[in-house]
């Protein structure tokens, strides 16, 4: 079973609201997209990206089976890295201290020990 690690941090790092756009670009198995949308309220619009091809229509079916279709959510796969899009100049400023989970979340999720993630600004 999958477990999302750092979510209270990530989510009261972002204070996502209602009518806002945003970009997930570690979509994965869609857990931290989830409580993003969650945010929204179905209000806004929210776009994730994920290199893993075998993965991301299977996410893609998860999040449409709980109700986020394609008003609200849209879903691509890159073939570039994150750092690809910082060289070209895509987002202006990365973060170089990433989010880290609590300690709490560590006792209850071991795999959540070498999390980190990190934001980046648009250009």
């Amino acid at each position: 079973m999958h477990i999302s690690i750092c979510i209270k941090e990530i989510l009261e790092f972002l204070q996502i609201t209602p009518g806002q756009i945003g970009l997930d670009a570690t979509l994965g198995y869609g857990g931290h997209t989830l409580e993003m949308l969650k945010c929204l309220d179905s209000k806004g619009r929210l776009y994730a990206i994920d290199v893993d091809p075998l993965e991301l229509p299977r996410t893609k079916d998860r999040l449409e089976r709980l109700g986020y279709g394609s008003e609200i959510l849209e879903i691509k796969q890159v073939k570039k890295s994150f750092q690809h899009f910082f060289r070209e100049g895509v987002y202006s400023e990365i973060a170089l201290e990433p989010i880290r989970p609590s300690a709490e979340e560590c006792h209850v999720n071991s795999r959540a020990r070498s999390a980190k993630l990190r934001w980046a600004i648009k250009a």
